[in-house]
C-alpha cells in the first residue's frame, strides 16, 4: 500500500513538472462518442468523419504557432500510425500564422472562406480521393437489370452506410467534365456501374 502510495506521488509531481507527457487527448468518433486515450505529447482535438478520416476542431487550435505545429507533427504521426486518410483543417484569420508550418507538413488549400481558410492533407500513399470545393453536387444512381431480370445492389466500401450491412443501388458523384444531362449520362452511370462489380479497387470519397 505504502509503495503504491509512493508511486502515485512521483507521477503526481512529474506531471506537474512535464504536463504534455501526461496529456489526455479526446478525440470523438463519428458516431458521436467520446474516447480518452493516453499520448506522448499534446495532440489536435479531432473528430473521425465517415470516410476513415479525421476533422480537426478549429475552436479549440493553439493560439500560440510553436505549440500548434508541434501539435500538428504529434496528431499526424499518430493518425498515420492509426492508417487514416484525409485530413481537414479549418484555419481561422485570426490564427493564420499557423498556415506556413501546416503548409510544411504536407497540407495544401482546399477552399476559403470569409473568416477561414479550409487546408487538407491526405495520409496514405494512395490517389487522394478527397472531393474538391464546389457550389454545388451531382449525384447518380444506376439501376442496373441482367437478363436474367437480377439487380445489382452493393455495399458501401465508405460513407455513411460503411459496415452497416445495408444492400442499396450504386450510387455515386459525378465528377468535373463528365456530361450532366439525363439523356447524356452514361460516362458516370459507367464508372458507377466498374465500380460496383470492383472493377476499379480504391473507392470514391
Amino acid at each position: 500500500m505504502l509503495g503504491r502510495v509512493i508511486r502515485e506521488s512521483l507521477r503526481a509531481a512529474a506531471a506537474v513538472r512535464h504536463p504534455n507527457r501526461f496529456a489526455t487527448t479526446r478525440c470523438r468518433s463519428s458516431n458521436g462518442h467520446s474516447t480518452a486515450a493516453q499520448v506522448t505529447d499534446t495532440m489536435l482535438e479531432a473528430k473521425e468523419d465517415h470516410y476513415g478520416g479525421v476533422i480537426v476542431d478549429s475552436e479549440s487550435l493553439p493560439h500560440s504557432t510553436s505549440d500548434f505545429e508541434t501539435a500538428l507533427a504529434t496528431s499526424l504521426g499518430e493518425w498515420r500510425g492509426q492508417g487514416k486518410r484525409g485530413i481537414w483543417l479549418k484555419i481561422p484569420t485570426s490564427l493564420a500564422a499557423h498556415i506556413a508550418p501546416a503548409t510544411s507538413m504536407g497540407f495544401d488549400f482546399h477552399h476559403a472562406d470569409p473568416g477561414h481558410v479550409m487546408m487538407t492533407a491526405w495520409l496514405p500513399d494512395t490517389p487522394n480521393t478527397l472531393p474538391p470545393n464546389a457550389s454545388h453536387q451531382v449525384g447518380v444512381g444506376a439501376f442496373i437489370l441482367n437478363e436474367k431480370r437480377e439487380v445489382l445492389v452493393v455495399q458501401e466500401k465508405n460513407g455513411p452506410l460503411k459496415e452497416k450491412q445495408v444492400w442499396k443501388m450504386p450510387t455515386g458523384l459525378v465528377h468535373a467534365g463528365e456530361r450532366q444531362k439525363v439523356h447524356k449520362s452514361s460516362a458516370h452511370i459507367a464508372r458507377v456501374h466498374k465500380q460496383a462489380k470492383g472493377e476499379k479497387a480504391q473507392g470514391s470519397y
